[in-house]
């Protein structure tokens, strides 16, 4: 009996010593997550700073405005679509437009698309963006077992790292700079300094001077998966930032309104809204029993989602009210499979995704070439 208990209290003195042991290694791990991959310097010397992006029109008529969604790797159906619209127009994205939003992924998105190449001073196309993407998030989206371990799949720190995202952004950017992207251009993030929105604006002298591969970083640190970024170099303008999408996820509404500020003039508004849908329910069962195990995914689709419909139902909303300005809105959306995962980069789940875009595009042949006679005749 005396060796029965002994033993037992082996086992429970080596059972705390491993749990201390773990508990020890999970703080060091994540202050040393802290300290190498959440700062970012995201101003050059202020000395060094350029003008902004100006703001002007393709056609003093009207003011094309692409809103385009967050979504992680469902960004991949969006790409499908603007793939179509440049196939189908035979023009680039930011030929067809005068201004761009991006929440999260729709942040990457804008980036390649507008970003000139150092040689051939143009941006990528949307077929070139389908590979870079998903060569992208197959690097980002994986984090190695030490780190799984030591923050218990996301419990006790951020499920992927910094490390990778940094690296690929500072690859795909280089010193590459805000105000280098080739239209007005607006990121809308989730600042930790005013605990809300943050809208970051190339046409702003201090955002726009902002390298591209820090301001993508923090703009996409989706909560729960990633670190959120500090950015730095710039003291006045210091501040936590992570993916907006939680609080804004579909900028169209937002873009408008400062489209309409900047071109007072303008009276015809094109917005057109890049997302995805895909279908989610709150089990009966679920609601009944709450706790935070029952509610754990619904909270996530929450965090990773976040508004999309309540944006495109004010814009829908607008030709309601007595006004002198028209604005034109089309929400182009694939539709998910319920089974497709945002943080999936297996070939399986991009086949799913990018098929969901493709079939949209097929389905909705008519609705594109409406978008695309609009987008390319002068504003007629």
């Amino acid at each position: 009996m005396r060796r029965i208990i002994r033993f037992a209290g082996s086992v429970a003195l080596l059972f705390v010593v491993v749990a201390l042991l773990y508990g020890f290694s999970i703080l060091v791990y994540n202050h040393y997550i802290f300290d190498s991959e959440s700062e970012m310097v995201a101003w050059p010397e202020a000395s060094e700073f350029s003008a902004p992006r100006g703001w002007k029109t393709q056609h003093p008529k009207r003011v094309f405005v692409l809103s385009i969604e967050g979504g992680a790797m469902h960004g991949l159906a969006e790409l499908e679509v603007l793939k179509a619209l440049e196939e189908k127009s035979g023009k680039r994205i930011y030929e067809m437009f005068d201004f761009v939003a991006g929440a999260s992924t729709g942040a990457i998105i804008s980036a390649l698309l507008l970003h000139p190449d150092s040689q051939s001073d143009e941006p990528m196309t949307a077929n070139e963006a389908i590979d870079v993407y998903t060569d992208f998030a197959a690097t980002v989206l994986n984090a190695p077992a030490y780190h799984t371990i030591l923050t218990a799949n996301g419990v006790y720190g951020p499920v992927l790292q910094n490390k990778s995202r940094i690296t690929v952004a500072t690859k795909l950017f280089g010193d590459g700079q805000f105000n280098d992207l080739l239209l007005p251009t607006m990121f809308p993030s989730f600042s930790q300094k005013s605990n809300g929105l943050r809208l970051f604006r190339n046409w702003d002298k201090s955002d726009a001077n902002m390298y591209l591969r820090a301001l993508v970083t923090a703009v996409t640190s989706a909560p729960i998966y990633f670190p959120a970024i500090k950015l730095v170099g710039n003291q006045s303008e210091e501040d936590y930032v992570s993916d907006g999408a939680m609080i804004l996820n579909a900028p169209g509404e937002a873009a408008y309104l400062h489209a309409r500020t900047h071109l007072p003039e303008v009276k015809d508004f094109v917005i057109i809204s890049v997302g995805s849908r895909r279908e989610r329910s709150i089990a009966e069962q679920t609601v009944a029993d709450g706790g935070l195990v029952q509610w754990f995914l619904p909270l996530m689709n929450m965090v990773t989602t976040g508004e999309s419909s309540v944006s495109a139902h004010a814009l829908e909303r607008h030709g309601e009210f007595e006004s002198g300005v028209d604005v034109q809105a089309f929400f182009l959306s694939p539709h998910l499979p319920a089974n497709s995962n945002a943080f999936d980069a297996s070939d399986q789940n991009i086949a799913m995704i990018r098929k969901a875009g493709q079939d949209f595009v097929k389905t909705n042949d008519d609705e594109l070439e409406k978008v695309i006679h609009i987008l390319t005749n002068d504003g007629n």
